[in-house]
This record gives C-alpha cells, structure tokens and sequence, in this order.
C-alpha cells in the first residue's frame, strides 16, 4: 500500500524516522525561509525510503539554487492554484526552467475562474493537473478536464484529492509520473472518463478516436481513397480480439492516404508503451504501405511493423530485404499472432516456433515457416473487436459465417487459398448478431462475407429461420453473395432470403460465353446465369449486382463483341433489378492464369501494372488475338453501351412499378436503375410531388405538366427528353395541365366527357407526365 502523507518542515524533522519508509510519499510544504536554510537541504538528504515532493505557494520566490537542487533530485513541485495570477506565475517559472516537473493542485471551487486563454497556458506550459476537491463534484471536474481536453492536453490526473482542513493528500508520485509522459492520458475515475470522452467526440473526432490508455499495438487499414466508408476489415479486428483476450492493448485505425502519417505519428507520440505496427496490406496499398514502415522505421527504430492481409502471401525475401519490414505474416494469424507477440514484447519462447512467418533474422538469414493448419473450429476465435465498441454511428457492419471456397476459378484469389470449407455454429453467428445490434443502434445492414454464403442450402434456411424474428423487429437488412450454381433453379429459397430480409445480392459472371466461362473455370453456363436473374426476379429480390470480367483469358474480337448483346440480355432480363458492373483482371498472386498466363491465351504487361493506381482499374493483359488498345477501347465501349441502356430502359418504367419497388427511397438509393430513373426532369418531379402530398385524381382536383416547356410535332406535344410524341388528344389535355384547371374545367374546356378525360389522365400520370393539386 502507498501512503501519502502532508506536513511541514517541523512535523517531518520530528518523525523523521518514522516517516521514512518504503512505499511511502511526502509532500512537504514549504516556505520562504526553507529554501534558504541549508538545514532544511540537510534533512531532505536524512531521506533514504521515502520519496519527497514540495507543495509550493505561488506567492513564493524560488531562488535559482532552490529550483536546481530539486532537478537534480528529482523532485516534484506542487503548486496550490487557486486563480489566476497564481497560474501566471507557474508560466513564468517555466519558461526559465524546462527540465523541472510541476503538478497544478486546482481546488474544484477555483474552476470556473478559468477562461480558454487559461487552459492554452496550461496546455503550452507542459505541466501536470490534478483536482482538488471536499465534495467529490464529479461534474465540474468534468467540464474542467474537457476544455482541457479540447485545446488539445494531456497530463491529466482525472481522480479527487481530500481535504482535511488546510491539509491536502498528494497522490502523485515520481514513480507515477516517470511511465507518464508527455501525451498520455492516465483516467482513473469512469464517470469523468465518459463525460470526458462525450465531449471530445463533439469537438475533436480525430483526437476521441486517439485517446487511449497505454497502446501496445496498434493494425491500421489504409486506404487510398480520401472518401473511403467506414467498413471495418475483419482481418485486423479479429486479430486484435485475440490479442485482447490475451490483455493486450490493441487498436484498429482507418486511414486514407492523404493524412495517415500524421495520425500514426501523433498516436506513437501518445502511447509510449507502442511497440508493434501491423499493416493490412492488399494490393492497392502495397507502395503507400511500404513507403510508410521505410520512413517510421527510420525515425522510430525501436518499433517492430508487421505487414499481412491478402498481399502478403507474395512478399518473400527481396521485398523483406529492400524495405523495413520486420515480419510478414501470411495463413490465418489468429493462430500465430500471440506467440510472434509474445515473443516480442517479453522475449519468450522462440521465433523458430511461429508458423507463418517470414523475417530476417540477426545473423541475416531470411526465414520462411510454414502457415499453421487451418482453424477447425471457428467457433473458437473471438468476435471481430468492434463487435463489441458501442458505435451509435456505425450504420454497416460485416460478418463472416465461414472460410474456405469450394470453386476454383481461375483469376480468383480467394479459391486459390484454400478449397476446404468450414463454417461457424449458426449459435455462434447469432450470438455476434445480437451483440452488434445492441452496440450499434443505427445498424442497417449486415453483409455476410463468406465467399459462397449460399452453397449449404438446409443452412440457409435455418439462418433465415432464425434471423426472420430480427428482421421484423429491427428492419435490419442483409446482403451476401451468391453462386449460380447454387441458387440459379431456387426461387423459393431466393424468396426465403428476401422474406427474412436480404436486399442486394453479388454474384460472380464474369461472361456469358461458356467458352470464357469454362477458361474461367467458373463450372456454371449462360443458361444458368439468365436462369440466376430470372429466379431472384421472380422472388422479389430488390437488387442483384454482377460483373463482365475483360483480360481475364484470351478473348477474341468476336467474344469481345459478343459483350454488347449479352449486357442488354442480362439487363432486361433484370430489369430494375439487376445491375451490371465491368471488372478488369488484375493478376493477384497464386492464382492459375497469375502462374500459367500463355495457357488461357494471354500476356501479363507487368509495366502495366506498375503504372496502375487501383488494381482491376486498367488494363494489364492482351490477347493472342486482339491488342491492349483494342481491349481499352472496347471497355469503354461497353461502359458506355450500358449506361445507355440504364438511361433507354429507365423510360419503360411506370409510375406504379417505381413506387412498388423503391418508393421514396428511389431519391437516396445507389441503385443504377434508380439513378437513370430519376435523372429524368419530369420524373424527378413527379415522384417529389408524389412523396409530398399524394393527391388522388378525381373531378375537383387541378392536373399539372411534369414539364413546362411545349414543343410540337406536327401540331402535337413532343417531349424530347423522353422522346415521345403525344396524340392530339394527349396534346389537348396536357396543353391545360397548368394547374389552372381542374379536372372538370378540362372536360367542359374540351367537351370531352369526365370519365374519358379521368381515364386519359390516369394514363398520363402512370407515365408520369402529369401530378394532382388540391388548389
């Protein structure tokens, strides 16, 4: 046990000997006459167990000699604030000497006295803070800590100090403050941690996202993009959950590109405790990765930084030679994370034990072990770590069910890693469910990661089963992906999906040419891929993406041309629901057509990929048969041809068909079809019109144009956006949809009857050329 004890000079000269024990911290106060008395130096030197600090009245003028003796010893000095000129006084004392250590005593009654100004001095000045308090007023120490907090210090001592009378207890001592430094936050009292961190999270989001006690490793997701979204990568979120099973201090940052140095720096500076850097390396950040361990490395020597994640498996001896690189890890790292941490941070067992390694060791030698088997029981391994931060901001989050991909397609990476399938308990996934709506309150959507979600039918059902009662209770949707070969005949499961809640679908097409698809390896035909679209159409699936993957094998001109007709096949196949994306192969490592290029009938341009920002961005293959510019020039075609065909089919829709299948949220979805629908002027504004007031034709009510301008043909409206031609009687009513004339005024105006003039606008406005108004 520590104690701190308070007295003068006199009760410690008298009880010297009793007082100075081990484990025990005096705080002596200290007058005018004391430090110039060599008596008083004289008893500080009787001290041989017990740590001495001085409480200092700011009144009171330390002479030079005073300030170096307690430098020297290593002395503390205590200064009671109790308003502003007194804390004017510390400033100045520290602008002459910077080597000694200061503690600020703020009694909580002084607290409102302090405007910013005061709290930027105390920031500039580098000292200590710790409250006093005869009331424990949590609150107002609160406020105190948080403007300090906000302007950006750190040496807080966030607990209350008694008072008996004129006497305080000093709970800070050397040794405390000797693991504390410059940019450490100690929080010792949860009440003012949590109003503490409310209020940085209002003002500083980079800092609350920082402010953590004693970081040991810290895995950053670095993305290149300045607008990235906030998905976490499950990989490092697992392997920080292991790790903080293990009591590891452990991190996950999101950075991009444009300000991640600073971030890392002013985390390395904050915790001195930081050790090790893991990099989640794929391969459009491969470069940035390792620009940025070669330069934290130089500055910060006694850092270990660890690169994993998709690319790893391909950095081997000369990328670990030529950069900074400590250790590559490759496999799953759930199994070999503890031990290589072990190992560094307390030296124990040996590295010649970790599977899945790769490093140079102290006598140069470069050292590749063997991945560890795969986990069997996934079960086993911890949820991701911000499964269980509450996040009221997290709107998406992740999950994998299983790992392991059946299929071997030919370009994928994910197949060429392993073919053995293994999946966690549905208890096991429900359970990390449950946790993620409690801790995430404005959770929207779970997407399931597993790589063929839907290749264990009777699994399926029974997730759907269990995750309906969710469904209806919180509305939180799900997305996943597909396989042809496994749902392309099952529109009763597809509409179990939908039914529990499944939104959006991915599924993998990559051609519709079973010559391609066969190179591809893809084990599934054209008629599977239509009968695919058909059965999620029919199940009600609100939204199926796929993709036509150009450079993947040796296409000829006649199989690229093909492209065109098959993206309008697919298209209207699914029409309003399925969308279609153009990918580019990118030769990511291991896979068959990586290894064996001539085989499928292309070339790899490797300077191509060197040139590349973003993987499957540009083309990096040609053809025996056709060039690269040949390939470029047709990809863009395609793009555009598809666009096209969004914009062309967007105009068959009716009003009803929008409505049933998007409603209001055609205006915030991403969907492709929704935004080719709404670029359209007079269907904008009809659906605005819509949502706001949804006025039922009837006689009374005034019909207005979804457009203003009137153009004719032939003595007839045209609408040239849409490209369509109006009758005369088309003409004649729209003519008076101005808002000017009701429904019955039209009829008696045209002398047409009421039921036919109600018939023939009902029409107009399923075609969206027309609204109602009640005035």
């Amino acid at each position: 046990m520590k104690y701190n004890i308070s007295c003068d000079y006199e009760y410690l000269r008298e009880h010297l000997s009793e007082l100075d024990k081990q484990n025990t911290h005096i705080l002596l106060q200290i007058n005018e006459f004391l430090q110039n008395n060599d008596k008083f130096y004289q008893l500080l030197s009787q001290l041989k167990y017990a740590e001495i600090s001085l409480a200092i009245n700011t009144n009171l003028n330390l002479t030079n000699d005073f300030i170096q003796y307690c430098v020297l010893n290593h002395i503390i000095l205590y200064f009671y604030i109790e308003e502003q000129k007194d804390l004017l006084h510390v400033c100045l004392l520290r602008e002459t000497n910077m080597d000694i250590t200061i503690v600020l005593l703020i009694c909580s009654d002084a607290l409102e006295q302090f405007d910013d100004n005061d709290m930027k001095k105390i920031t500039e000045c580098n000292v200590h803070v710790c409250l006093i308090d005869n009331e424990q007023n949590y609150g107002k120490n609160a406020i105190f800590y948080n403007k300090l907090l906000v302007n950006g210090f750190f040496n807080l001592f966030i607990t209350t100090i008694n008072i008996s009378l004129d006497k305080f207890t000093a709970l800070i001592d050397r040794k405390s403050l000797s693991s504390f430094r410059f940019g450490q936050n100690i929080l010792t009292r949860d009440e003012i941690k949590k109003l503490s961190l409310n209020t940085i999270k209002r003002y500083n989001k980079t800092l609350a996202n920082n402010l953590q006690n004693n970081i040991e490793i810290v895995f950053i997701n670095l993305n290149l993009s300045p607008n990235h979204d906030e998905r976490k990568n499950l990989g490092i979120e697992y392997l920080a959950a292991v790790l903080s099973s293990y009591k590891y201090k452990v991190e996950c940052l999101y950075l991009n590109q444009l300000n991640f140095m600073k971030e890392i720096e002013a985390l390395i500076k904050k915790n001195p405790t930081l050790k090790a850097i893991g990099f989640s390396c794929m391969q459009d950040n491969l470069h940035t990765t390792k620009n940025a361990i070669n330069f934290l490395k130089n500055k910060y020597p006694n850092l270990i930084f660890i690169i994993g994640g998709a690319q790893a498996i391909d950095l081997k001896e000369d990328f670990i030679r030529s950069n900074s690189v400590d250790y590559v890890m490759v496999g799953e790292s759930e199994k070999n994370i503890i031990p290589l941490m072990n190992y560094i941070f307390n030296n124990e067992g040996s590295i010649d034990d970790i599977f899945g390694i790769r490093y140079i060791n102290s006598d140069g030698n470069y050292n590749e072990h063997s991945q560890a088997d795969l986990i069997q029981n996934l079960d086993s391994v911890p949820f991701p770590q911000y499964v269980n931060k509450q996040d009221d901001k997290l709107y998406h989050a992740g999950i994998i069910t299983g790992r392991g991909c059946p299929f071997n397609c030919s370009f994928c990476y994910e197949g060429a890693k392993e073919k053995t399938v293994r999946y966690r308990s549905l208890s096991n996934v429900f359970e990390e469910i449950s946790l993620l709506i409690k801790n995430k309150k404005n959770l929207k959507v779970i997407q399931f990661y597993d790589d063929t979600f839907t290749i264990n039918k009777e699994r399926v059902l029974t997730f759907c089963e269990k995750y309906k009662p969710l469904y209806e209770k919180y509305k939180i949707d799900w997305v996943c992906e597909v396989h042809c070969q496994t749902v392309y005949n099952e529109v009763e499961l597809i509409k179990t999906m939908v039914d529990c809640g499944l939104k959006n679908a991915q599924i993998g097409l990559e051609s519709c040419n079973n010559n391609i698809l066969k190179k591809l390896n893809k084990q599934l035909t054209s008629d599977m891929i239509f009968s695919t679209i058909d059965s999620c159409q029919k199940a009600g699936l609100k939204r199926l993406e796929g993709n036509i993957l150009i450079g993947g094998a040796g296409e000829n001109k006649e199989q690229l041309d093909e492209q065109f007709d098959f993206s309008e096949k697919l298209l209207k196949q699914g029409r309003g629901m399925f969308e279609l994306n153009i990918s580019l192969f990118w030769p990511y490592p291991n896979t068959p057509i990586t290894n064996n290029p001539e085989k499928y009938g292309v070339k790899i341009l490797n300077d191509q990929c060197d040139y590349t920002i973003n993987s499957v961005n540009n083309v990096v293959t040609k053809s025996n048969d056709v060039s690269r510019q040949y390939v470029v020039e047709h990809y863009y075609n395609l793009c555009k041809k598809i666009i096209t065909l969004y914009d062309q089919m967007a105009l068959q829709f009716t009003a009803s068909e929008i409505l049933k299948r998007w409603g209001n949220e055609i205006f915030s979805s991403t969907s492709k079809w929704a935004q080719a629908i709404i670029k359209y002027s007079y269907i904008n504004r009809f659906l605005s019109a819509k949502f706001q007031n949804d006025v039922k034709l009837s006689p009374p009510v005034f019909p207005i144009r979804t457009f203003d301008l009137l153009s004719y043909d032939n003595n007839c409206l045209y609408l040239k956006e849409a490209n369509v031609h109006f009758n005369i009687l088309e003409t004649n009513i729209l003519e008076l949809c101005n808002g000017k004339n009701s429904v019955l005024n039209i009829s008696k105006e045209l002398k047409i009857s009421i039921d036919i003039i109600i018939e023939k606008l009902r029409d107009l406005e399923e075609r969206m050329f027309i609204f109602c108004s009640e005035i």
